[in-house]
């Protein structure tokens, strides 16, 4: 696993030895936070790039781009049974997405400050 996640954590930010001005077909931008989903094959990255992407370990392939928040993203967390993943984001903002499909269900609004975590 850990192998695994070492080759998706450096082809989301880009290998150190490539020009700074070639990204990846990961993030755009500085990977914020990387957490591992509950059913162990899947990983979600958030970004600078105001995205996070769902991540399975075992194909190493990017199964959805997660797209909504308006600002970074500096918080993410799963469901316990890996059915859900909630994103918080710089502007107080909380998005709850289908981690299967990817599909955007809500938006928690309300916050007066960033998001720093989510459990």
């Amino acid at each position: 696993m850990r192998r695994k996640l070492r080759f998706l954590i450096r082809k989301t930010v880009g290998h150190r030895n490539r020009r700074r001005d070639h990204h990846s077909r990961g993030h755009d931008d500085w990977v914020t936070l990387v957490t591992v989903i509950a059913n162990g094959g899947w990983i979600v990255s958030c970004s600078l790039d105001k995205t996070a992407r769902i991540w399975d370990t075992a194909i190493r392939r990017l199964l959805h781009v997660l797209r909504g928040h308006e600002t970074a993203i500096s918080a993410a967390a799963a469901a316990p049974d890996g059915s859900r993943i909630i994103t918080g984001g710089e502007d107080g903002a909380l998005h709850v997405w289908d981690a299967e499909s990817g599909r955007h269900e809500t938006v928690l609004s309300g916050h007066r400050a960033a998001i720093r975590a989510c459990a």
